[in-house]
Parts: C-alpha cells; structure tokens; sequence
C-alpha cells in the first residue's frame, strides 16, 4: 500500500474530490482525519466506508477560515492521529457572479474561506511537521490559470493558493516539508452549479463545450482521476517533488503552448 500508516488530516472531505481523496487515502493503508462544515455530507460519506476503513476515519466539524477553530481542530485531529505526515487541503467554497456585481461580503467570504483558510490549515500543519517533515497538499484550480468569466473571484483566490504553495514550499523545504498543488477538472457538486444568470440549458451546453476542448473527451471523475493523483503527491513515491502545480485536466487547459 502506498500511504500504509500516513497520518493524514484532509480538509473539505465529506463530498466531492475531498470525500474520494478520502476514500483512496483509506485504501492506501493512513489513517485520515476529515474536517468540513458540512456534516451530513460527512456522516453519509463515513456511513459508506467499510467497519475496517471506517475505524481508521474521523470527522471534525471546523470552518477553515477561523484561525481558532483550525489549530483547535487540527491538535485534536493531530492527537487522535498520533502525529501528522500529510495535510491536503481542498476545502472551497464558490460564487458565481459578473465581475461588477461582486458585494464586499461575498469577495470576502470567498477570500476567507479559499485563501485565509489555506493559510491557516498550512500553518497548523506547519506546527506539527517542522520537527520531523511532511507533505501539503493544496487544491487550486484551473480558473487561476486561466480566464473564467463569472468566476472571476473563486479565479483569484485559487491563483491566490497556488502562489502561495510555491512561496512556503521555497520557505519550508530546509524542514524538509513538501508542498504542492493540483489544478484538477473534475465534474463535483460545486462544479454542478449553474453559473449566476444562466438556465440549466445553458449551463449543460456550457460543459458540452467544456468538454469539447479536452483532448481526452471527458470531463475528470474524483474518484477514477484526481484521487489517484492525490495519493501519488501524498506518498513517498513524489519524495522530490516540491513548489509544483500538478494540471489534471484531461489536456484541455494547461498543456505547453495551449
């Protein structure tokens, strides 16, 4: 197994990407620690695992932008882990709006919640790693890469965290702490909610289109093909690997010269 006896604490893991992070993590062999707001998503999801996995699984209800909440959460998850190996931080929220109707409290919010709550799960991981080393794992976005009209603010804070991963893992390589990020397309619950304005016509028209720009033909699965990735980035196989934005996406949208 890949990640046999990894301590993990996974943010954002009751549904979508995060939940089949989870999930692989489980049948790696680690021990995971699953924080969110959402807790029925949650109990579904560990209502799902099997007795063996689900021993080795627990959740914790924490808001990833309250700095209080975050290193509460992750020294009780840390406790219960007996250490930390690996932090992989996917929790995001989304609002979809044109650009000129965005409110102060929603760019806030949003800000808060993608780009303070990376900080604050970064530097609680960095608490317990900086004695003996481990692995980040940031969740961005191809939407910080490129243009995504009525997105533009989840955009910016997602070109946010991924600026961010490559400054720490510079900072915090010499206490041997890898940190990485993935870009990854997937079709996830949040990626199920129509843009603001459009119908739900208009909003499958717009991922027919979506998908007729990845050369692969589809549109990525959590659980067949951001997953597997997730646990190579989290195992010992990317030992040397640091400061990179890993693009899962089917070739659609961050291949060399697109």
């Amino acid at each position: 197994m890949q990640l046999q006896d990894k301590k993990i604490i996974l943010t954002g893991g009751a549904s979508g990407i995060g939940a089949a992070t989870a999930k692989a993590y489980l049948a790696e062999g680690a021990a995971v620690a699953v924080v969110d707001v959402n807790d029925g998503a949650a109990q579904s999801m560990l209502g799902g695992l099997s007795s063996g996995h689900a021993a080795k699984c627990r959740y914790y209800n924490c808001d990833i932008s309250d700095r209080e909440q975050v290193f509460g959460t992750f020294e009780s998850a840390q406790d219960w882990l007996g250490g930390l190996d690996v932090m992989a931080n996917i929790g995001a929220i989304i609002t979809y709006r044109k650009a000129e109707n965005f409110t102060d409290a929603e760019w806030q919010r949003i800000f808060a919640v993608n780009t303070q709550g990376t900080m604050l799960t970064n530097q609680a991981a960095f608490k317990y790693m900086r004695e003996s080393g481990g692995c980040i794992i940031n969740v961005g976005s191809m939407s910080g890469m490129r243009p995504h009209p009525g997105n533009a603010a989840y955009s910016a804070t997602k070109g946010a965290v991924m600026a961010w991963s490559r400054s720490v893992a510079a900072e915090w390589g010499q206490y041997n702490i890898r940190v990485n990020s993935l870009a990854p397309v997937a079709q996830t619950p949040m990626a199920d909610i129509p843009t603001a304005g459009m119908s739900e016509d208009e909003h499958k028209r717009s991922i027919q289109g979506l998908v007729q720009q990845i050369p692969l033909g589809r549109i990525g699965s959590p659980e067949r093909d951001i997953a597997p990735v997730m646990v190579f980035l989290a195992s010992d196989a990317s030992h040397y690997m640091t400061g990179q934005v890993l693009s899962v996406d089917g070739g659609g949208f961050a291949m060399l010269g697109s």
